[in-house]
């Protein structure tokens, strides 16, 4: 089942990812956040509220907070060093 997910939904959270992160990181980290969405997404099945939200909207919502995230990381890491 996860293996399907991950097949249909990996270049849309690519793409929303990759907006965030564009100017800010590799493209190994935007494939990094892609893989995070998909193993939060693995421990937390139960986050996941079908009756709320369609599965691709959700997933949405999560690679873009965790790119925000990463590029907050990234920005801070660059401005300390």
């Amino acid at each position: 089942m996860l293996a399907f997910v991950v097949q249909k939904f990996s270049k849309l959270l690519w793409k929303i990812a990759a907006s965030i992160l564009i100017n800010a990181t590799s493209a190994q980290d935007v494939e990094e956040c892609v893989a995070d969405v998909f193993i939060y997404l693995w421990q937390y099945p139960e986050k996941y509220d079908p009756d709320k939200a369609k599965l691709s909207s959700w997933l949405s919502v999560v690679a873009r907070s965790k790119a925000v995230d990463s590029y907050r990381k990234k920005k801070k890491k660059r401005e300390i060093s």
